[in-house]
């Protein structure tokens, strides 16, 4: 399955190579128009956020008029929805799938800041607005953080219970999610930092990560306070 940024450069491709004009409906047809469709409305949504997104602005990226774009969605909010699910999809099962490959609790949440490192440079500018928005109530951005975030959640209190670990509150890695996911869109929007900022980043996610959930026979693997100074 192709990733977002895969995907747009598939569709600006595809418009380059387009001559001038709006393409007809014969020239885009089925799941092949969908996709465009999607794509395009991921490169406007990225750059101006739900509440700058609209029908006209996703037309003229896709290249198609605005009857065609409602001949396959009803709305801006169907459209920004699948993009939306489909990146909180794609992140849990980049999660799941990473931090499933270890035993140890520690490593296991390294792969996790990983995932979702990886998940960022993947989603690139989409994760801006993704995160901004998880507090407004008229994006999709809204229901499906709070939606993942208990899927994370949960994810995580099973991984520690098949591992025997202690029964760790579930508002702790609640708590966790949100301060990756808050560093994530700092260093990732608008534009991705150097990889020296990325680096620190990750030092102070697993210093705080690690500190939280450490008991007293794990403060070895706890991080110096020195990998997290200037």
């Amino acid at each position: 399955m192709k990733n977002l940024q895969e995907t747009v450069k598939d569709v600006s491709q595809s418009l380059a190579r387009r001559k001038s004009g709006r393409p007809s409906a014969s020239e885009l047809q089925g799941d092949e128009l969908r996709e465009h469709i999607i794509a395009a409305a991921s490169i406007v949504y990225g750059e101006h956020g739900y509440r700058g997104t609209t029908v006209e602005k996703i037309a003229q990226a896709a290249g198609i008029s605005r009857p065609l774009f409602y001949r396959q969605f009803k709305s801006r909010w169907d459209v920004v929805d699948i993009i939306i699910k489909r990146a909180n999809q794609a992140l849990l099962f980049a999660a799941d799938k990473a931090m499933s490959e270890t035993e140890d609790l520690f490593p296991m949440l390294s792969a996790g800041i990983d995932a979702y490192f990886d998940w960022c440079r993947n989603y690139g500018a989409v994760v801006g607005p993704l995160y901004q928005e998880i507090n407004d109530p008229e994006s999709p951005a809204c229901v499906h953080n709070k939606n993942t975030v208990k899927q994370m959640v949960n994810l995580l209190l099973e991984m520690v219970k098949k591992r025997n670990l202690p029964n760790y509150s579930p508002l702790l890695f609640e708590t966790l999610v949100h301060t990756i996911e808050h560093t994530g869109s700092m260093i990732f929007w608008p534009e991705a930092q150097s990889e020296e900022v990325l680096s620190k980043s990750r030092a102070i996610l697993q210093r705080i990560v690690t500190a939280s959930l450490a008991r007293p026979e794990d403060e070895n693997q706890v991080p110096s306070i020195d990998s997290v100074c200037d």
